[in-house]
């Protein structure tokens, strides 16, 4: 079976937000919430993130910089660029039962 427990080395080499970024490019919002944190879906709702995914703002280049771990949260710090000002997106991510998971704890047009 597949693993899913490391965020940096996810699905093909990828990381987990460069993974879920995208999907949501290819407008594959569905495929999307299987990879964001229970605690934020049902703090949101599934119908309610589905929405938002189909408005918020994540098609920006992502250049992973650092890892940092937050207690229980591993925190995934993202060089871009944005309007062409270059920015750190720092991406929660935690592991859940054995997978990781995109913490999304406000639903902000850009959403990290």
């Amino acid at each position: 079976t597949a693993k899913y427990n490391n965020p940096v080395f996810f699905i093909g080499g990828t990381s987990l937000p460069v993974y879920w970024q995208s999907l949501y490019k290819l407008g594959k919002f569905n495929e999307m919430l299987p990879w964001v944190s229970l605690e934020s879906r049902n703090k949101h709702s599934d119908k309610v993130l589905l929405a938002y995914f189909k408005r918020m703002q994540f098609a920006y280049d992502l250049k992973l910089k650092s890892v940092t771990h937050v207690g229980d949260t591993i925190e995934m710090n993202y060089l871009t660029t944005i309007f062409g000002t270059i920015t750190i997106k720092r991406i929660p991510v935690i592991i859940e039962h054995d997978s990781c998971k995109i913490l999304l704890n406000t639903l902000k047009r850009n959403p990290f």
